[in-house]
């Protein structure tokens, strides 16, 4: 009886211990899902883009005839975009909305924040927990001069990185206007195992 209880105990051990490795990689999985539904989707779009140009129609009725990009995540949120930073190797999806449920498969941008390419302060947040797969693990990494990309739709904006810094929990100050410059910050907890601070990173627009 001893023994079957010993082994009982030493596979819930194991268990518990894999469990981590397996959300990161169901979390991955994801991630190239929706991924890859992002690039099916911008494909229909050139597709049919050039079909209606070929079809000699006006801007206006192309305008309204252009298919809306649709791709989701796996919790049912609309994907408006790509975070890709280079320096680190991570292509991310990123939603609207920095609530637990944006968070759990994507980065998410901050409702009343400028929008990408925009005059202001793009914020964008994003889990740094292995539990929850990649997205800013690697954020710290990130230095002066690299480069920040997003994509939305067939519009893409580079932006470089010109400061990196921590600050408390509190200082949501990070996320407010910035007058006329083009800025992103991406926001993230710091250190990786327990968080005490957010690691904010900056970018200028560039191109």
């Amino acid at each position: 009886m001893k023994k079957i209880l010993s082994k009982v105990l030493i596979i819930v051990g194991i268990l518990l211990l894999l469990l981590p490795s397996v959300g990161n990689l169901y979390t991955k999985y994801q991630q190239d899902r929706m991924y890859q539904a992002y690039l099916d989707n911008l494909t229909q779009i050139e597709t049919s883009m050039q079909t209606l140009n070929e079809a000699l129609v006006s801007e206006e009725e192309l305008a309204e005839e252009q298919p809306a990009l649709a791709a989701q995540t796996p919790n049912g949120l609309d994907v408006m975009g790509i975070v890709s930073i280079p320096k680190i190797g991570v292509d991310l999806m990123f939603v609207e909305g920095v609530s637990k449920q944006a968070l759990k498969f994507a980065v998410g941008h901050m409702p009343g924040t400028a929008m990408p390419g925009e005059v202001g302060n793009c914020a964008i947040a994003g889990h740094r927990s292995y539990t929850f797969g990649e997205y800013f693990n690697r954020l710290d990494e990130v230095e002066i001069g690299d480069e920040i990309q997003i994509a939305i739709g067939k519009e893409n904006y580079t932006y470089k990185v010109y400061e990196s810094f921590l600050v408390e929990p509190s200082e949501v100050w990070v996320t407010e206007p910035i007058e006329d410059k083009k800025v992103v910050t991406l926001i993230t907890c710091h250190p990786v195992v327990k968080a005490t601070h957010r690691l904010i990173v900056r970018g200028e627009l560039v191109e």
